[in-house]
């Protein structure tokens, strides 16, 4: 094998393996899969960095929410977003949504204890606020199935339909190799 095939199994082996982070479960309760909690933790960072400004290396924490070494890593952020995955993760759970509306939103954050985002990262309502709803919005991607894998399309044979965030952890990584 030369070096060129070489480098190309390893890139293959290493997608492959990151591949498989669809199909299993972070949380069975909730059908939420591992790359699913990635992206949730993806959407967050960006969000929470967008807000309040925490990281001038976003990127640095975009790698350690992927597994991706790397050279500069804010902890302290990167704990926060795992802590607020998780308590919005299990607070949206109770609600069955696949769209939503503004109202629908303004009535959620309402309901959702806003101490976590307070003593996380300020108490800034409209920067709270923000942060909630853009979460929201794109955990709709994270209860989307793909829809190419149904059997009118490609019907592919899977205990669990690949969901749309899994699907976008699936190319960053893709990516990644490929760089």
């Amino acid at each position: 094998m030369n070096n060129d095939d070489l480098k190309i199994k390893i890139a293959l082996d290493y997608y492959l393996k990151k591949n498989k982070l669809k199909n299993i479960m972070y949380d069975g309760l909730y059908d939420i899969s591992v790359a699913n909690y990635i992206y949730n933790s993806l959407i967050l960072a960006l969000s929470v960095n967008g807000e309040y400004n925490i990281t001038n290396n976003i990127f640095s924490v975009i790698k350690d929410l992927l597994n991706i070494p790397s050279d500069k890593i804010d902890k302290d952020l990167l704990k926060s977003i795992n802590i607020y995955n998780i308590e919005v993760t299990k607070f949206l759970s109770k609600y069955f949504y696949t769209s939503l509306k503004e109202e629908d939103i303004e009535k959620l954050f309402s309901n959702f204890n806003n101490d976590y985002i307070i003593n996380l990262f300020g108490e800034c309502y409209d920067k709270n606020y923000e942060i909630f709803r853009f979460f929201v919005y794109n955990s709709l991607l994270s209860r989307k199935e793909c829809s190419g894998w149904d059997s009118r399309h490609w019907n592919i044979q899977t205990e669990r339909i690949e969901r749309i965030s899994d699907h976008v952890v699936g190319t960053i990584y893709l990516s990644y190799i490929m760089n």
